[in-house]
């Protein structure tokens, strides 16, 4: 019975991947044909410069349309204005086409900032990084991703796709997923020892930087699906470290009782 109420030291295994730290990912908004490639991983880029461009033949020929349903609709309400000031029964009959006009406009100003958006432009300054494969599971971008920017030339990307990342190469982390039992017994600053399955590195000593939930993507399973957590250790700057390197690590929590484990345990789930 006293074992079930002594503290007993315990660590935590978990997995995952080594990522880059604080990357701005470049998301497509609006979707379309990769008409061309700009940059390619590895070159450097200032803030709102050209990453890529895409065609959408229909999102332009609406533009275009409502531009021109614009301009005829300013003629025919200045027509009939003129008329008005001269007949009062047109002004309510130049009110509402007042009222048409303004909404078309809205229109054709949404249709402008669409096709703005088929050019894909840096968050910020940095270099191009490509989009590692996620330690989530059933990531739902994973099909859009490439090993090199020049084979997305000719692709359809829908709206969400990760085209790349602008970011520091030489600022990594590890990136860890655990499940909601596990979750319990870490916090922030748990010490963190982490194996490196890349040849010549060993362990390193990190720290828990970072807790978040994983939303889960798949409807379907979600019910039967129990909660998942990503922890975020950061890494010393190094160029020996490739990003992309699975790891194994090992987290040392603080003792607890098989009493209050069980508790946190509950709390987790329920």
């Amino acid at each position: 019975m006293g074992s079930f109420i002594v503290p007993l030291p315990r660590r935590i295994t978990a997995t995952g991947v080594v990522d880059f730290a604080d990357a701005a990912t470049v998301y497509v908004r609006v979707p379309g044909r990769v008409e061309s490639m700009l940059v390619e991983h590895g070159d450097r880029v200032a803030e709102g410069q050209a990453l890529l461009r895409l065609k959408n033949f229909d999102l332009e020929r609406q533009h275009v349309r409502l531009v021109s349903q614009s301009a005829e609709a300013d003629l025919q309400a200045a027509t009939l204005r003129r008329r008005a000031l001269s007949d009062a029964s047109l002004m309510e009959q130049w009110d509402s086409r007042v009222a048409a006009v303004t909404t078309l406009h809205q229109r054709a100003s949404y249709a402008a900032s669409q096709v703005e958006q088929l050019v894909l432009r840096s968050p910020c300054d940095g270099m191009v990084l490509p989009v590692l494969p996620c330690v989530v599971r059933n990531d739902a971008f994973a099909s859009n991703e490439a090993r090199h920017l020049t084979e997305l030339c000719g692709q359809h990307l829908d709206a969400g796709c990760r085209c790349c990342r602008i970011g520091d190469p030489k600022h990594l982390e590890v990136v860890l997923q655990v499940d909601a039992q596990q979750r319990a017994d870490i916090e922030l600053g748990t010490v963190v020892h982490i194996h490196f399955a890349q040849a010549g590195i060993g362990v390193i000593e990190s720290t828990v930087d970072a807790i978040s939930e994983i939303r889960q993507e798949d409807q379907a399973d979600r019910v039967i699906r129990q909660r998942e957590f990503r922890i975020v250790c950061s890494l010393p700057r190094t160029e020996r470290l490739m990003p992309g390197t699975e790891v194994n690590a090992k987290l040392s929590t603080s003792p607890q009782s098989i009493h209050q484990r069980l508790i946190n345990a509950w709390r987790a789930n329920f």
